[in-house]
């Protein structure tokens, strides 16, 4: 796990969702206005009935595509945070477990307690976002995981009891540092952007063929203007549910805070 075992939790990048959300809404909303006012100048057999119901019948299929793609990716992303959930509560029990396991040993393990009880309150802060993380870095809260591992192998074993603990021990830091990585490689950051280019391209079409057949009055723009909004909370969940330790929807810090006042922190 090379020299340095790190806790990271909440790297700070709420604006990224925000982002695509406000793009949407304005390949939404804009085209939508654009369409209603290309529509006033029309001639009026552009806009006749046997060619109304041919623009309907296109957007019925883009807006199944739209709500379908749209519809998938938010079920991964929640899947994701889902994941992500439970792999912070599994890590948290074991950061619990890994301390009685110490404290069971003996007093000599508090040097290597303490570098515990450190990682984990600076992870928890990390995650509340009361800790600043430096834009420059991927990776946080840090202890050093060979003087960790070293201190744990250098515990004597007088008995056959102190042997089995140690060895425990041992193996309760590679199963925290596993399920650190996971809540990295679980993640998947949202949308990718061939998608996002693609969702944006399709809303723009099938809110500027809702413009067309929009009539030009207040209660027109009004549900535009909601059904847009909509659009971009969409993808603004889906960016969100993506990325649990980022951002204004994030992985409750509820599991890591009872670890932390169980450790004594």
């Amino acid at each position: 796990m090379g020299a340095e075992w790190t806790l990271a939790l909440g790297s700070h990048a709420p604006l990224h969702a925000l982002y695509s959300a406000l793009f949407a809404f304005a390949a939404a909303f804009g085209a939508a206005m654009i369409a209603t006012a290309i529509a006033g100048r029309l001639a009026r057999h552009h806009l006749a009935d046997e060619n109304r119901q041919a623009i309907k019948v296109s957007l019925g299929v883009l807006s199944m595509l739209v709500a379908l793609v749209l519809g998938l990716m938010i079920a991964d992303a929640k899947d994701t945070f889902d994941s992500e959930g439970a792999t912070l509560r599994r890590m948290s029990a074991q950061v619990i477990l890994l301390d009685r396991i110490l404290e069971q040993y003996g007093p000599e393990t508090a040097p290597s307690r303490k570098l515990l009880h450190d990682a984990a309150r600076h992870a928890l802060l990390r995650l509340e976002g009361r800790l600043a993380t430096d834009p420059g870095m991927t990776i946080a809260s840090r202890i050093d995981m060979g003087a960790f591992v070293t201190s744990i192998g250098n515990l004597p074993q007088s008995d056959a009891l102190k042997r089995t603990l140690r060895e425990r021990a041992i193996g309760l830091v590679g199963e925290i540092g596993q399920q650190r990585l996971e809540l990295y490689v679980q993640q998947d950051q949202g949308m990718p952007r061939a998608v996002l280019l693609s969702l944006l391209g399709w809303i723009t079409i099938l809110f500027g063929g809702y413009g067309l057949l929009s009539p030009p009055s207040r209660v027109g723009v009004i549900a535009l203007l909601a059904s847009s909004a909509g659009i971009a909370a969409a993808v603004f969940l889906v960016e969100e549910l993506g990325a649990p330790l980022d951002g204004l929807i994030r992985l409750s810090p509820a599991p890591l805070r009872d670890a932390v006042m169980l450790l004594g922190g």
